[in-house]
């Protein structure tokens, strides 16, 4: 009988049992996914310093911790438009809006009797929630929770001031006089929530919360510079330091030349008349950088329920633009559309050519360098002939996945991606690889010939 090891891309022509006995089990390869967008939030409400997976489907259910209905908070409906998941990362550093009711005054030996209502989260947003208590003919109580001008919960036939504890609300935390009954009293606001703005140490904070996430773009809609600053370098560490293939959007920033970050120098008007700023609209940006996959180029996409650019470029404009590493939106008849997928680099040296400032080609070379880490993670493979031989194969499959999806073109399979045997050993091991991505045709010219 026929036997001995085989390669999983090329197989063995004639008839037998072939095994590949290897170090741990049989790996095989893993390709990244796409789509996650994370947007930071100065919001005045929910939990501080905390990512909360919000999925289209599942919107309403985050309505509590946001403090209003997340789909009517524009940065997150602006991502909406282009990712399946975002991730809010809330910054709300401020205090607690309360409130202390006294429902019983105090008689003879009894104690009055107080309840205090204590919203759940920091910020200025809890300066909106109200209180009321309306008594029933039996002696119990339904205590109503506003927010702004809407009823957010209600809680009836209660009797205590333990019960009203115990009810579970969303909005604010219930306490008062051990033992107390509770009584009517009319609609009460709390006072006393702040917000504070975000400093550096915040964004390091959120950045180091998403090295875990599998984030592939990030907005950053914020104007403070010295925040920018702070973010970009963070990214760029991501990126060169532990491998993190994500893209950063922000707006407004000249200092930004690198292919990890995306500058957003103007914004656009929604159909509803909502302008947005040059801050907010990377929220979108964000978005559609998170789902484009490595055979998608954004250039000339259309921005959904938008019909007017908010600081039209000229031509000069549009082409200096470029120069200088902008991503950029153009009216198209009544349609706002992206100019250009282009992110900031734009100073160009031996090893970042011109093609890393095309954000399809990044996504290209983000791809397979996250399926190469996603496939050979440390202490898979015997550094030894089987093993080498065995990553030589899984390489080969890499490179024929990327080549059948027409992500990379001018592909040999037998060189483009292999072992160095002369300088792997002992607990290294040398892998070279060359990769050609191919490009979205962006640019057509037809020379048309007339009698």
């Amino acid at each position: 009988m026929n036997s001995g090891r085989f390669d999983k891309l090329t197989g063995r022509k004639r008839p037998g049992t072939y095994i590949n006995v290897d170090a741990n089990a049989s790996p095989a390869v893993t390709y990244g996914a796409r789509g996650n967008v994370l947007i930071p939030l100065v919001n005045n409400w929910g939990p501080n310093a905390t990512i909360l997976k919000i999925k289209a489907e599942d919107i309403t259910a985050y309505d509590a911790q946001l403090g209003n209905s997340v789909g009517n908070i524009l940065l997150v409906s602006e991502a909406f438009k282009g990712a399946s998941t975002v991730y809010v990362y809330n910054i709300n550093k401020g205090s607690k809006a309360a409130k202390t009711i006294t429902l019983a005054e105090a008689s003879g030996d009894d104690p009055a009797v107080t309840l205090t209502c204590t919203a759940k989260y920091n910020g200025t947003r809890g300066n909106d929630l109200k209180v009321k208590s309306v008594a029933n003919t039996d002696s119990t109580f339904d205590v109503t929770v506003i927010l702004g001008t809407e009823i957010v919960e209600e809680f009836t036939g209660l009797t205590t001031i333990a019960g009203l504890a115990d009810a579970g609300s969303e909005y604010i935390d219930f306490t008062g006089t051990e033992g107390g009954d509770l009584a009517a009293f009319a609609s009460t606001s709390l006072t006393g929530g702040t917000s504070s703005d975000p400093i550096s140490s915040d964004i390091s904070t959120m950045l180091d919360a998403a090295e875990n996430e599998n984030i592939s773009a990030m907005a950053f809609p914020f104007t403070d510079s010295s925040l920018k600053a702070a973010a970009v370098s963070k990214a760029v560490y991501l990126r060169d330091s532990l491998g993190k293939v994500f893209q950063i959007v922000v707006c407004d920033y000249a200092a930004a030349d690198y292919e990890g970050v995306i500058n957003v120098t103007n914004s656009y008007q929604l159909t509803d008349g909502t302008q947005l700023t040059h801050a907010q609209a990377t929220a979108f940006v964000a978005a559609i950088t998170a789902a484009a996959t490595e055979l998608v180029s954004n250039t000339y996409k259309m921005v959904p329920d938008a019909d007017t650019v908010i600081d039209k470029k000229t031509n000069e404009q549009a082409e200096a633009a470029i120069d200088a590493g902008e991503f950029f939106f153009t009216q198209d008849g009544d349609n706002v559309i992206v100019e250009y997928d282009i992110n900031s680099l734009h100073t160009f040296t031996s090893k970042r050519t011109k093609t890393y400032s095309k954000n399809k080609v990044i996504r290209v070379y983000d791809a397979v360098s996250e399926t190469i880490r996603l496939t050979f993670p440390p202490n898979r493979f015997p550094n030894s002939t089987t093993g080498w031989d065995l990553m030589d194969g899984l390489c080969q499959t890499i490179l024929q996945h990327y080549k059948d999806e027409g992500a990379i073109q001018n592909v040999n399979l037998a060189t483009d991606m292999r072992v160095n045997r002369g300088e792997s050993s002992g607990d290294s091991v040398y892998v070279d690889a060359r990769i050609h991505a191919v490009d979205a045709a962006e640019k057509l010219y037809f020379t048309v010939i007339t009698d």
